[in-house]
């Protein structure tokens, strides 16, 4: 069963990061809508961090801590809120490739230190073969300009899907 309240975070990491967040009712949900709706439904938000990784990762874990707080001091009044972290998994397929993803992945595992980050590792790709750009067109999701935002919206899309067939926070 879902909690009363679904939030995600996600991190599609690089050279610049696509970092996305959201807020959803567990009632939604659990409700079978589509994914398009129910976006529509929750209140989230994506933007980009760049710089060198271990900045990105100071600011993401910042972000992320601050957010989690203000979730806690808003949970005491709305019921039960579970949070997943969804990040973008690395996969090296050839030589001479930037390795900043894994750099800001080893930033953010350090800066938690084990204790609040327990990230879904979503298969490299898998989020933009589901939720290509013709898709986020169509559902009204389209971000001009960022195709960095544009993946975290696709996370976002991914963690709905994932934590609505599992029917659990």
């Amino acid at each position: 069963m879902l909690p009363d309240w679904v939030a995600l975070f996600v991190i599609d990491p690089g050279g610049t990061t696509g970092v996305g967040r959201g807020l959803w009712l567990g009632e939604d949900v659990a409700g079978g809508l589509r994914l398009a709706d129910l976006m529509g439904k929750g209140l989230w938000e994506t933007w980009e961090v760049a710089g060198p990784p271990v900045d990105q990762a100071n600011e993401i874990m910042e972000e992320y801590t601050d957010w989690c707080y203000q979730l806690s001091v808003e949970a005491g009044l709305r019921g039960a809120v579970a949070v997943r972290v969804y990040m973008e998994d690395f996969q090296l397929r050839r030589r001479n490739v930037d390795l900043a993803p894994v750099k800001v992945m080893a930033g953010l595992e350090t800066l938690a230190g084990g204790r609040l980050w327990r990230p879904h590792l979503v298969p490299a790709g898998a989020h933009k073969g589901a939720y290509g750009d013709q898709r986020l067109r169509d559902w009204g999701l389209w971000v001009k300009g960022s195709a960095h935002r544009r993946d975290a919206v696709r996370l976002l899309l991914y963690g709905l899907r994932d934590v609505a067939g599992s029917g659990t926070g």
